[in-house]
């Protein structure tokens, strides 16, 4: 990884399913982010998930960049409004049952969890198929119109989704089982 790349470029390789310039970014903002993120929140540890969150938003949302735009301030501004919602959420909360908070926290600790071991798992696709997945089951493309931008067959591409997906879907539960053996 040349130490002379962009965050913009970065940006761009994300959208084809490159997650080393996810971690790449990651990296090199983490302490800015946490910046940004505290600044709004006055927690760490939230700031720490809105960072995460962040992160998420990024790899969700990539293929929406515009070459054009300052890459560092796109994502900061991602994370300031996942850091304004995150105070939203919780002014909206009401302690009225603890065991229900409890639950809701459980609950979200493990979707990132899973969310976690998704990209885990993806990372050991090819990158055509990583590309396929994303723009996808995360950005919503169609298969004719990916199939257009990466000049395949769009039959061809619904296939490798497919199969990505149940490949996808056995590792994970597969992981899963594992864990629930120990």
């Amino acid at each position: 990884m040349s130490s002379e790349r962009s965050i913009e470029q970065c940006i761009l390789e994300i959208a084809t399913g490159d997650f080393d310039a996810l971690e790449w970014i990651f990296k090199r903002m983490r302490a800015e982010l946490m910046g940004v993120a505290f600044s709004v929140l006055g927690d760490i540890e939230l700031s720490a998930d809105v960072i995460q969150d962040t992160m998420i938003r990024v790899l969700e949302t990539s293929a929406l960049f515009k070459p054009e735009t300052n890459g560092r301030a796109w994502i900061a501004t991602i994370c300031r409004n996942k850091a304004i919602d995150a105070v939203r959420r919780r002014s909206r909360v009401i302690y009225t049952d603890l065991s229900v908070h409890t639950d809701t926290i459980m609950y979200e600790r493990e979707r990132k969890d899973d969310l976690i071991s998704v990209y885990e798992e993806l990372s050991k696709f090819d990158q055509r198929d990583r590309e396929i997945f994303i723009k996808h089951g995360l950005q919503g493309y169609t298969f004719k119109t990916i199939a257009a931008q990466l000049e395949m067959n769009a039959g061809t591409v619904r296939s490798r989704f497919s199969r990505v997906l149940t490949k996808l879907r056995n590792r994970l539960a597969e992981s899963q089982e594992k864990q629930n053996v120990r």
